[in-house]
């Protein structure tokens, strides 16, 4: 089953604050991951909360902008072209930090896992 996804033919979805463009999804068939491509605009607040997934495994390709990345409580700056994973359990945030839209291609594998909010005092005082 070959499936091809024009993103200038894509529609365009809130995702909090962001913009999310589904390229592999459930809709059409994809069983192991999804993918898709965030925007998330300069100057907003973070689009996710500092949280954490059971199960699923996240990629984050960085293709246009500058992102700060919190993970576990590590701060990593990420430009274009660069690939940031995160593994089930690892609590994590991405975060524009650029002056331009931060435009990020996201994997998540599984395709279904639940959302875990932490309430990090330390972090909230350090970050929010």
């Amino acid at each position: 089953m070959v499936k091809i996804v024009k993103v200038a033919e894509t529609p365009i979805e809130p995702h909090g604050i962001a913009e999310r463009i589904s390229l592999v999804s459930e809709e059409m068939g994809a069983k192991n991951f999804d993918m898709f491509l965030l925007t998330v605009k300069p100057n907003t607040p973070p689009h996710t909360s500092y949280h954490s997934h059971k199960k699923q495994e996240n990629g984050f390709f960085i293709m246009r902008g500058k992102a700060k990345m919190i993970v576990e409580g590590v701060e990593y700056i990420a430009g274009p072209m660069t690939m940031i994973f995160v593994s089930p359990g690892e609590k994590h945030q991405v975060i524009n930090i650029g002056k331009s839209n931060l435009e990020i291609m996201a994997i998540h594998a599984p395709v279904r896992d639940e959302d875990i909010p932490i309430q990090d005092e330390a972090y909230l005082r350090r970050n929010v």
